[in-house]
């Protein structure tokens, strides 16, 4: 099995967006997990289609593990930290792509 490409950002505030980047994988049904330094999950789910947004303003500040799978791909591992919210934070979108 070939792997994907999920994008997700380095530091995550209140929402993570992920971004499968592999067009043969529209529509694909995938399973998540989000799991802290001690390996302990945190959130567990599924989702369909190619971009999605994760709450997880309810986890505390610091690393985790992003775990990504789909039946016909190799799963995708991936860290991102987890900063609380500034009160002076800017909220920026990119609807370029």
């Amino acid at each position: 099995m070939k792997p994907f490409i999920a994008e997700i950002p380095s530091i995550v505030r209140e929402m993570i967006v992920i971004k499968i980047e592999d067009s043969e994988l529209d529509g694909a049904s995938f399973e998540y997990s989000i799991m802290n330094h001690e390996k302990k999950v945190c959130r567990k789910g599924h989702f369909t289609g190619s971009l999605v947004q994760l709450r997880v303003s309810h986890l505390k500040d610091g690393i985790y593990f992003f775990h990504l799978a789909t039946s016909s791909r190799e799963p995708s591992f991936q860290s991102f930290e987890k900063k609380s919210k500034q009160q002076d934070d800017i909220v920026e979108f990119d609807f370029s792509s």
